[in-house]
């Protein structure tokens, strides 16, 4: 379900790069007023010139190698404190630019980006569960 939820934000993300890049509206989002395109030309739209989906490209190409199959059978003992420390990061990042719309520019919500959010979000959770070590019993072991 993580590689599922990986791969939607990544595209998602490389989606919004390129109507960043090419100067191209989003799907429904079309009119000169509408929050996705004023957010995407608000001065929180890039971190020393760089957009901030740039950092989400990364992020979830990052997270689609990391979810992969065999990054969770890896024996490898980093991997997983590595996925929880990227994950977290990319929370905190989305926290940061839900409070950038909320607060900054006046309660535009952008769907795309919120999207992106919501799909952290999920992954987050998924991450951190795993992270707690909880396993469910085994059926077959419970006494009947």
């Amino acid at each position: 379900m993580a590689l599922v939820l990986a791969i939607l934000g990544l595209a998602d993300c490389c989606y919004q790069l390129y109507t960043h890049i090419s100067g191209n509206g989003r799907l429904l989002c079309s009119a000169s007023t509408d929050a996705c395109v004023l957010d995407q030309n608000s001065q929180y739209a890039s971190v020393l010139g760089i957009p901030v989906v740039v950092p989400g490209v990364a992020f979830y190409a990052f997270m689609v190698a990391i979810c992969s199959p065999p990054a969770w059978r890896s024996r490898w003992q980093l991997i997983r404190p590595v996925r929880l420390v990227a994950v977290v990061i990319g929370m905190l990042f989305c926290l940061y630019l839900v409070f950038r719309e909320i607060i900054s520019l006046g309660g535009r919500i952008c769907a795309y980006c919120t999207s992106v959010h919501i799909i952290t979000f999920l992954l987050f959770a998924l991450i951190v569960f795993d992270a707690s070590g909880y396993r469910p019993a085994d059926s077959s072991s419970r006494s009947r």
